[in-house]
């Protein structure tokens, strides 16, 4: 009996197996890079809306240091007025009865 590894049917099947591995492999590669752009375009594009978010959040935060800084004088300047409000009292007081005591001398004011 001969080797059926020697026939001329089996070498053209199995050069057409190999002719159909290499086209798989070559699809295979194009694949792989179209799988490769998409990757890169999806991380182009959750990139660009981090960097959206990011900005969003940036203006949020000035927005809310502006605001605590505003808040923070405020209530700064209650804080001072309602500690100095005796002194505050005192200096409007000398001031209208300064002015009372110029219209007075100066005829005036009866």
């Amino acid at each position: 009996m001969s080797d059926p590894t020697d026939s001329l049917a089996f070498k053209e099947a199995l050069n057409a197996n190999t002719k159909a591995l290499e086209a798989l492999h070559v699809d295979f590669r194009e694949d792989r890079k179209l799988l490769h752009d998409v990757r890169e375009r999806v991380i182009r594009i959750e990139s660009n809306r981090v960097d959206g978010r990011v900005l969003a959040l940036e203006a949020d935060m000035a927005a809310l240091k502006a605001d605590k800084f505003i808040r923070q004088g405020t209530i700064g300047a209650w804080n001072w007025i309602g500690k100095n409000i005796t002194s505050l009292a005192a200096v409007f007081v000398a001031l209208v009865a300064s002015a009372v005591i110029i219209l007075k001398a100066t005829g005036r004011l009866p």
